[in-house]
């Protein structure tokens, strides 16, 4: 005869039982756990928020059913009570069918695993699953427009925020935390700038300090009263004012009294090349707002043809006076496009003994007079 006991409901002959049974006839007899027949859940219909205990969490970055079989098995999880006779048990898998059995109503086929004595039972169950919509409080401000303690205002210093700004600041909201994101209850596009409703004025902060880190701006907040709340405790609301720099790629600017031809945003500021002392350098947003800046409209721009590149000698000429050649050593051409080629007209600034090639606009036709 075989070593082991026997199972008292099938016969069969295992090697440890649990209360007298082999773990599958365990499992059919008492069941892994003890566990609610029905989770409810009421989900925000715009957000995806999901309120557990009288309180909403925030929407997931993942899809919907993730969240939402997350949240049944965190809530199936603390419910669970191990039957008697197991050690300890646990929840294994929640599998949500897509079948509807009522208004709302969902089947998750839930596994259960328990161990005694180094026997393991597993059981799979049925529980259904209540959905309910809602408008979680955070969606409710949005499309109210209420509920904000706190507006960034979003604008140039040239008084109008341009395209370019606008797809870099998408960008930086874009690349925020998801729960810092989730604080903004509005965006308001407007001629002059974006305005950006915030529900917390500690959220607005973290917020205006990252575009004003990433595109060198410059913040300035002012606090207004605006009312009392229901305990008698005032109410304010923080405006957070970011100023970015209306400087592109090819400007010549002014900071303080120096020139600089600017060649793009950088990590850390502005790459600009100081064309008063012939070096490259990062100017960074306390040193450009700190010293002043403005555009310097007293280098000469011009639309320019190369005509001859060699090793020691560029040559260029006006389209407009073909006859006329303008001679430059290599060493005071400054260039911003990846290669010059012969036969290409090219937007440039002439300052000094130098001349900064700034774009290539295209296959060049000298002008006939």
């Amino acid at each position: 005869m075989g070593t082991g006991r026997i199972c008292a409901r099938c016969g069969r002959r295992v090697e440890k039982t649990i209360r007298g049974l082999c773990s599958s006839c365990f499992a059919e007899v008492y069941g892994v756990g003890r566990l609610p027949s029905r989770v409810n859940l009421v989900v925000c219909k715009y957000c995806g928020a999901i309120r557990v205990k009288g309180a909403w969490t925030s929407g997931t970055e993942g899809s919907l059913e993730d969240a939402i079989r997350d949240t049944v098995f965190t809530i199936l999880t603390e419910k669970l009570r191990p039957t008697e006779g197991l050690d300890y048990a646990w929840i294994d898998s929640i599998k949500i069918l897509p079948e509807l059995h009522g208004p709302g109503i969902y089947n998750a086929i839930t596994t259960l695993r328990g161990e005694s004595n180094g026997v393991e039972a597993r059981e799979e169950r049925v529980i259904q699953l209540k959905l309910d919509l809602g408008v979680c409080p955070a969606c409710t401000n949005r499309i109210t427009k209420r509920g904000y303690d706190a507006i960034i205002q979003v604008r140039s210093s040239s008084g109008r925020l341009s395209e370019e700004h606008r797809r870099l600041l998408e960008r930086v909201l874009a690349r925020l935390d998801p729960g810092i994101k989730s604080s903004i209850i509005s965006i308001e596009e407007g001629r002059n700038g974006v305005d950006l409703l915030i529900d917390e004025a500690s959220s607005a902060r973290v917020i205006a300090s990252k575009i004003s880190s990433e595109m060198l701006g410059r913040t300035v907040e002012a606090y207004k009263l605006v009312g009392r709340r229901s305990d008698g405790k005032r109410k304010g609301r923080l405006t957070i004012s970011v100023r970015l720099p209306d400087v592109r790629s090819g400007d010549v600017i002014k900071v303080g009294t120096t020139r600089y031809l600017v060649f793009g945003l950088g990590k850390g500021g502005l790459t600009a090349f100081n064309m008063d002392r012939g070096v490259e350098e990062t100017i960074g947003a306390d040193d450009l707002w700190g010293r002043g800046f403005e555009h310097d409209h007293e280098v000469q721009d011009a639309r320019l043809l190369l005509v001859y590149k060699g090793e020691d000698t560029i040559l260029f000429t006006d389209p407009s006076r073909p006859e006329v050649l303008l001679e430059y050593p290599t060493s005071q051409v400054r260039t911003m496009v990846d290669r010059l080629r012969e036969g290409f007209l090219y937007s440039v600034i002439r300052y000094g003994k130098l001349i900064y090639v700034i774009e290539e606009l295209g296959m060049g036709v000298q002008e006939n007079g």
